[in-house]
């Protein structure tokens, strides 16, 4: 079973999808699509899918939509965040001055919810609820979702969800001090994701960091990080990044992208 497949779902059934935390019902009812989900964190890790007759479920939190047309066919996709992520490391982590370093970041996946051969937009809902965040200055600044996560230089020791993306970050100290790294504010309007085997990836983050009060470059590529690796693009980012730009740091490492 592959959940990212394309089901039928009759008028009156349900579609019962479960991505580790995350429990979501879809509901057919001739032009109108009905879609409750919830988030369950007492359940181990699974993803599965399933028709049900009925939904006996309390406490959903559900949300209705008229499409144009009639057609049964229902596609979920994964998805990046539709809000900034400030993530956190889970250990204290310190770049000294000079050097370079390639991280792997985890991030939880929003899931979109599709109808029709030509894939109409119905719903977002996240896999798991984030807390939110303040980025920036009082008076300049941005609302982030905040995810404090493991960050890992070798790939073999992050341990992956199956509700999560890697995000590579190629890390440049090229300042005269040492870099203490407590936040990194990511903007996932640039990431795409893409799959290879049972993994999906985004595309590499490039941060060129200069000094507390000097700005830092930032690059987004525009591929998938692993070239010599067969991949599919799965979800195209939200807006196309075009060139490199600096922007201001902060006390620590905090910086807008």
């Amino acid at each position: 079973m592959n959940i990212w497949d394309s089901y039928n779902i009759d008028d009156g059934k349900y579609g019962y999808f479960q991505i580790r935390e995350l429990h979501l019902w879809i509901q057919k009812m001739y032009q109108e699509w009905i879609v409750g989900w919830k988030q369950k964190p007492e359940y181990p890790e699974n993803v599965s899918m399933q028709i049900l007759d009925t939904c006996t479920e309390g406490s959903i939190e559900w949300r209705r939509k008229v499409v144009k047309d009639t057609d049964s066919l229902i596609h979920l996709s994964p998805l990046m965040p539709e809000r900034a992520v400030v993530v956190k490391p889970d250990s204290a982590l310190q770049i000294t001055a000079g050097a370079e370093a390639l991280f792997y970041v985890s991030i939880p996946m929003w899931i979109g919810v599709f109808t029709g051969k030509s894939q109409s937009a119905l719903f977002e809902v996240p896999t798991i609820s984030l807390s939110n965040t303040w980025f920036g200055e009082p008076n300049n600044g941005s609302l982030c979702y905040s995810i404090k996560t493991s960050i890992h230089s070798i790939f073999s020791n992050l341990s992956l969800q199956s509700n999560e993306v890697v995000c590579p970050v190629q890390i440049k100290n090229t300042a005269s001090v040492d870099l203490d790294f407590t936040r990194l504010c990511i903007q996932t309007d640039y990431l795409s994701i893409y799959k290879i085997d049972n993994e999906l990836w985004t595309n590499k983050l490039h941060v060129h960091f200069r000094g507390i009060d000097k700005d830092s470059n930032i690059i987004y590529e525009n591929s998938y990080p692993e070239k010599n690796r067969k991949y599919t693009l799965v979800f195209k980012s939200r807006k196309k990044y075009s060139k490199s730009y600096s922007i201001k740091s902060f006390d620590t490492f905090k910086f807008f992208t």
